[in-house]
């Protein structure tokens, strides 16, 4: 032990000045007035000052002279040295990537090993990645892969000691904990919209293939213990049919496609859908055509009564709602309705040819449902864009939002719905490496003197004693 003021010691000489004092205190004692008449003839002092010739250590003395000592230990600053670990910041920065979902109770597991080997007085900070974050650890991964770049820049700064806990090494001066190693893994990688096909590019443990898919909302290509890579999301939304008219103009077929949802009029160009009335066409080469009341038909029909063939161009259209006037026999073909018993509409390889031609005023309602019917089939389902959207990259609603997918498969923003996928060649990479943790890096601190500080107990010993000498004086009167 030693003393931060040691020239306080020299208060000890202050330890005999109770004692000192005693010598001019006066000593209670009794006295016996046997009437009150005599009160006023007893002398001021009782008995008389002569404390100096008789003095005595009573235990009230000595008590004071113990705490006069103790108070003066305390005023020196008693200390005792020792050795003991410096307190260091250990920072420990945690990927949390997409790769990582079959490793996390195993990262778990390291976390808490790491952490019970801080010592008492290290203090502990939180990277996690991706994005960056400090102290906002929650064990769940990102819906894409991440640098840890960043985050090992911002623990460097802050913490004496790095530890890098994830599935693959980095190139980085830290101490590094991996719980990677060999997985299987089967999923898709990349995906590609084309026309009424969705070309899926898998990885696998034999290698990398490209299939064709016809579009749906879920393309599930694999099942094993790395579900955010297995299934292909797609959506899909309403994409405009163009649609160019040729021949005799025709006010009620214009009207109808123009009113039709999902279709667009154009003019030249090269539009999926042609309609021709009358004469010939001056579209080359369209993917279909849709030709009313070609010249080349045969004979007038008088009957004015139509009769369906079962056909999905007919569905919810109803035979007494579809006016149709001049009515002629079509030759060739697939006969889809008939009038008197002889065929007026066949569809042939690339062509509806219609014989007759439609009403230019109101339409009933059979009608417009009966060319809606011909566009959704003639587009050949092309009246549907479907897309595969990723999760590394921010998406723009209705409205000009820019919003991020938060996960692998349905996410809502502001009452739409979207789907993400992973899509990431990196994150479905499940290799990695293993390195077990060291606990020795953490065992090895360095170590400092410290001092403790012991002046608390002379000071309340000093305390103990003071009080015990009032009541010791409290008692003896």
């Amino acid at each position: 032990m030693s003393f931060a003021v040691p020239a306080a010691l020299w208060g000890l000489l202050a330890v005999g000045l109770p004692l000192l004092i005693s010598f001019w205190r006066l000593r209670p004692t009794s006295v016996v007035v046997p009437s009150v008449a005599l009160w006023r003839e007893l002398p001021d002092r009782v008995p008389p000052v002569r404390a100096l010739r008789s003095p005595r250590l009573s235990a009230i003395v000595m008590a004071q002279m113990a705490a006069v000592a103790c108070v003066v230990a305390a005023l020196a600053g008693p200390f005792a040295e020792f050795e003991a670990a410096k307190p260091r910041t250990v920072a420990i920065v945690i990927d949390l990537s997409a790769r990582m979902y079959p490793r996390l109770a195993e990262a778990r597991e390291a976390y808490e090993r790491i952490r019970g080997a801080l010592g008492r007085e290290d203090r502990l900070v939180v990277y996690t990645f991706p994005p960056p974050a400090r102290n906002r650890l929650v064990w769940e991964v990102a819906p894409f892969s991440g640098d840890a770049t960043v985050a090992l820049e911002l623990a460097a700064r802050e913490a004496d000691l790095v530890f890098f806990l994830g599935d693959r090494p980095v190139d980085a001066p830290c101490e590094q904990v991996l719980v990677g190693g060999s997985f299987a893994n089967t999923g898709v990688i990349d995906a590609n919209v084309d026309g009424d096909k969705v070309w899926i590019r898998t990885v696998s443990p034999e290698g990398e293939r490209v299939t064709p898919h016809d579009p749906q909302p879920e393309i599930r290509v694999a099942e094993d213990g790395f579900p955010l890579d297995d299934v292909l999301f797609l959506d899909s939304s309403a994409r405009p049919v163009e649609v160019a008219l040729e021949g005799r103009p025709h006010a009620g077929v214009r009207r109808v496609l123009e009113r039709l949802e999902g279709v667009r009029l154009v003019k030249g160009g090269h539009p999926s859908i042609v309609v021709r009335v009358g004469e010939a066409g001056r579209v080359d080469d369209p993917p279909v055509r849709v030709i009313i009341d070609p010249p080349e038909t045969g004979a007038a029909i008088d009957s004015d009564a139509i009769a369906f063939v079962p056909h999905p161009l007919f569905e919810s259209v109803r035979a007494e709602e579809f006016p149709l006037e001049g009515a002629r026999e079509v030759r060739g073909g697939s006969a889809l309705a008939l009038v008197g018993g002889r065929p007026v509409m066949a569809l042939f390889d690339r062509e509806l040819v219609i014989g007759g031609t439609f009403p230019s005023g109101p339409w009933p309602p059979s009608l417009v449902i009966f060319w809606s019917n011909v566009i959704e089939f003639l587009a050949g389902g092309r009246t549907r864009q479907w897309t595969a959207r990723r999760t590394d990259r921010t998406l723009e609603l209705e409205g000009g939002r820019v919003v991020q997918p938060r996960r692998v498969g349905r996410n809502e923003f502001f009452g739409e719905v979207v789907h993400a996928n992973l899509l990431d060649r990196e994150a479905s990479d499940l290799s990695g490496q293993r390195r077990a943790f060291d606990a020795s890096r953490l065992s090895a601190a360095p170590v400092e003197r410290r001092r403790r500080d012991l002046s608390v107990w002379p000071a309340c010993v000093a305390l103990v004693l003071m009080s015990l000498s009032w009541w010791l004086e409290r008692k003896a009167f």
